[in-house]
């Protein structure tokens, strides 16, 4: 005789797409013990407890980054590349560069979600300019 435990996991209204976004956050603050809070403050905290898992962070200065060097788990993703980051910024076209980081969007949620990677991270990093060091 083979016996099954099955834990049930518990649901919370913060999981129920259809509340409204205030009642969500007001559900998953209220559920937070005083520690967690603190926790949420830094990167990369997750509240297992709750079914709230670690974001991540994943590289995207022109294209989710998830096969290099920095990733040597799992198997290697192929996700789309664009020109490098520099090259982005100077094309001067608003509506094409908004395409470029739906595709970007578009591929983190589904690397993050997927049974078959379930890695990555919904914080892409991007360029980042800091102006007191530039020679320009």
């Amino acid at each position: 005789m083979i016996v099954v435990s099955v834990c049930a996991q518990k649901s919370y209204p913060f999981q129920n797409t259809k509340l409204d976004d205030e009642k969500r956050i007001d559900n998953i603050i209220s559920l937070l013990t005083v520690d967690e809070k603190i926790n949420c403050l830094r990167a990369g905290f997750s509240v297992p407890r709750l079914g709230i898992r670690n974001s991540g962070n994943s590289e995207g200065l022109h294209g989710l980054s998830q096969g290099g060097p920095g990733f040597n788990y799992g198997p290697k993703i192929l996700t789309t590349q664009f020109h490098q980051a520099i090259g982005l910024a100077q094309m001067w076209d608003e509506q094409l560069l908004k395409e470029v980081a739906a595709q970007q969007d578009c591929e983190a949620r589904y690397v993050y979600q997927s049974p078959k990677y379930y890695r990555a991270g919904l914080v892409v990093w991007g360029l980042n300019g800091i102006i007191f060091y530039s020679a320009w």
